[in-house]
């Protein structure tokens, strides 16, 4: 399903289409011998973990036919699996009768705290070495404007740093690169998203996330509301405009 287009990856697909039991219950005896042996030595690892790098790419077709349509030829497999997919793909099989299948576990945005922000501060250094060419100010209104969100404070880095020719200066972030994503934004929100985030439907009379209603969901799909663990706000890049 991952491979592109060639003789060899299309021939791999057919045999395992032709010979998906017993493949599986191939797979699954050496698993079994890799635990056996792991349990001789609980210092080395405790089990096995697989994990899909970059699977938050995966097109919409390809998510819904592996995972969806043939959920079946992965729960069969015994092991565990975390794999990312894009938020967008997520919402649209939410009622599908193959989530049944997994335990889903869908993760918060981090909640903005000091030492949050250190890790992100962390994150931002290791991925590249962006903190040479922004002044601390300008990071942390970075951190700060993220949310919580890795993938956003990537983004906001990204475009803070395209066309600066020197030190990203605070001055410089918030003139170009936060105007710029703050427009952006603001530009997918309809009438009724505004009406919802202005009179704060998104919160119930309990202080609570109320997602229940889908233009709620297409705003946390859309990341202009942000969902914490066990609370609900409005993306920092454009709450000024909710206040």
């Amino acid at each position: 399903m991952f491979s592109s287009e060639s003789k060899t990856s299309t021939t791999i697909r057919q045999k395992v289409e032709r010979n998906k039991p017993e493949l599986i219950q191939r797979f699954n005896l050496i698993l079994r011998e890799i635990r056996e042996s792991l349990r001789t030595n609980p210092k080395v690892a405790k089990d096995i973990l697989f994990i899909f790098d970059g699977s938050e790419k995966i097109k919409f077709e390809t998510y819904e036919n592996l995972f969806i349509n043939e959920a079946k030829l992965i729960t069969d497999i015994n092991l565990s699996l975390i794999l990312a997919v894009p938020i967008q793909s997520f919402f649209k099989i939410t009622h599908s009768n193959a989530l049944q299948f997994y335990d889903l576990k869908l993760l918060p945005m981090l909640k903005p705290s000091p030492k949050v922000n250190l890790k992100m501060k962390e994150i931002l250094e290791r991925r590249a070495i962006w903190t040479d060419v922004i002044e601390p100010d300008a990071l942390d209104a970075v951190i700060q404007y993220s949310g919580g969100s890795i993938r956003q404070m990537l983004k906001i880095m990204s475009v803070a740093i395209i066309g600066t020719r020197g030190k990203i200066t605070l001055e410089y972030f918030q003139e170009k690169a936060l105007d710029k994503l703050k427009s952006q934004l603001y530009g997918l929100l309809t009438t009724e998203h505004k009406r919802i985030l202005k009179n704060k439907e998104f919160i119930d009379e309990n202080g609570k996330p109320n997602v229940a209603d889908a233009p709620i969901w297409q705003l946390v799909d859309a990341m202009i509301l942000l969902k914490y663990n066990g609370t609900i706000a409005i993306n920092p890049l454009i709450a000024e405009y909710f206040e």
